[in-house]
């Protein structure tokens, strides 16, 4: 009789042992999750910045400028160059937003600085050649934020 209690004993220990390794297994791997979304952030942080260094020094570098654009239209090379500048910087956020690494406010402000963006020359003509370089989610987003504007604070209970 003692040996069957023993034995009752040891399986409910072994089925403690093992609901807590399997949230200890969970939790783990939840951490796990969040150091590759911030790995994944930071590399596109640092692709971002790298891209917007070489643009600038092209920018800046008029024989090279020249050596790279073609038909020798340096102006409006430039602009395209600067177009895309602007789209890269704008998907960095939407993908920093998408993690959930920027608070709503926040949020809420850049879209409306993103929406600016896609009405300046550059970046309206820019978008439709380079659109399909982006993901998916993406080119959805600015198709509904160009759609939808600017969005107005004031509404979500801000200071009128």
């Amino acid at each position: 009789m003692f040996s069957i209690i023993l034995s009752i004993l040891a399986i409910v220990i072994s089925i403690i042992t093992l609901v807590v390794n399997l949230k200890s297994l969970k939790q783990s791997k939840r951490q796990n999750q969040n150091a590759v979304e911030s790995l994944q952030s930071d590399a596109m942080m640092n692709i971002t910045q790298a891209h917007k260094t070489l643009f600038l020094d092209l920018l800046k570098d008029e024989a090279l400028i020249k050596i790279i654009c073609p038909d020798n239209n340096v102006d409006e090379y430039r602009k395209s160059m600067i177009g895309t500048l602007l789209i890269n910087h704008c998907n960095t956020i939407f993908t920093y937003a998408s993690k959930a690494l920027i608070e709503e406010d926040d949020w809420n402000g850049l879209q409306n600085d993103i929406s600016d963006f896609f009405t300046w020359p550059v970046v309206k003509k820019r978008w439709p050649q380079i659109r399909r370089f982006y993901s998916l989610e993406f080119q959805t987003f600015v198709d509904d934020l160009t759609v939808k504007g600017r969005i107005d604070n004031r509404k979500r209970g801000g200071v009128e």
